[in-house]
């Protein structure tokens, strides 16, 4: 499947776009629930989230989670932090297929996000790396035979 307009905007912000040198990287919730809302999310934490898998797009570049501080910044201002797990470096300890998938790919961690475009309306999602850090890819959508 291509990826919708909503998904490439949201790579290209999050892996570029910092309006100032010294501000973190910003995307609208919104651009991503667009993007998300065909996938099946996982209950993570109690929350329902869609994996969002992240590798550093330079050779050599390594993701460090906490100061990446990869969070959503609510409409009335309180902060949320967003999971980032780190995926293993063998294929076959992977999870699940699309797991296994992504780290044959070079991809080294999971950034969950929560899907719920109601409760995290007019929300922005920030981190901290420097622009055009970031490779990111959303899982596959599930086809209507995986049902």
């Amino acid at each position: 499947m291509k990826p919708t307009i909503g998904l490439l905007m949201m790579i290209l912000a999050m892996t570029g776009a910092s309006f100032a040198a010294d501000k973190p990287n910003a995307f609208p919730y919104s651009e991503f629930a667009k993007a998300a809302a065909p996938l099946q999310g996982e209950v993570i934490d109690g929350v329902e989230s869609i994996p969002l898998y992240l590798k550093a797009l330079k050779a050599g570049d390594k993701i460090d989670c906490e100061s990446a501080h990869f969070r959503i910044q609510m409409a009335d201002g309180k902060i949320q932090p967003l999971r980032c797990d780190p995926l293993p470096e063998k294929p076959e300890e992977g999870k699940s297929p699309a797991d296994q998938s992504r780290i044959r790919a070079g991809f080294t961690h999971k950034l969950w996000v929560p899907k719920d475009p109601k409760k995290y309306e007019g929300a922005v999602m920030y981190n901290d790396l420097p622009a055009g850090y970031l490779d990111i890819q959303f899982p596959s959508p599930a086809r209507a035979s995986d049902r």
